[in-house]
């Protein structure tokens, strides 16, 4: 893959409430904040807020996702952090980061992403891991 192609590299996850009130009134509230937000930028410059459809327009969602990599003429002043063994345990990611002559990246603090699951030993109390 060419180096400048590394930008695109993403991870992302899809959210639903599964018809969930809780859920609806939560997705409402980031909405609003994407509003707020919009009216601070230029015309163009926030990335537009589409909507998900599941098909049959019953369940709501929200797609998010972020880069595996930043540029590195992007994250001045942004440390390097190494990728969990789980996220690149061939070291293909990190390998990418290199780049060529024209663009190299970093794997920074903001494209870390962090993964937790709730696990329940018998009757016991609940706790994420």
């Amino acid at each position: 893959m060419p180096a400048y192609r590394c930008r695109y590299l993403r991870q992302s996850v899809t959210l639903t409430g599964l018809g969930s009130p809780t859920f609806a009134s939560a997705l409402q509230a980031v909405k609003f904040i994407y509003n707020c937000f919009d009216h601070q930028f230029k015309e163009g410059t926030l990335e537009p807020w589409t909507e998900n459809d599941t098909g049959d327009g019953m369940v709501e969602s929200i797609d998010l996702s972020n880069r595996y990599l930043t540029p590195a003429t992007e994250a001045r002043g942004m440390g390097d952090v190494q990728f969990l063994p789980g996220v690149d345990p061939k070291g293909i990611l990190r390998g990418l980061a290199q780049g060529d002559r024209t663009c190299s990246y970093i794997h920074s603090e903001d494209n870390h992403i962090q993964y937790f699951s709730i696990h329940r030993e018998s009757e016991g109390p609940r706790r994420c891991v």
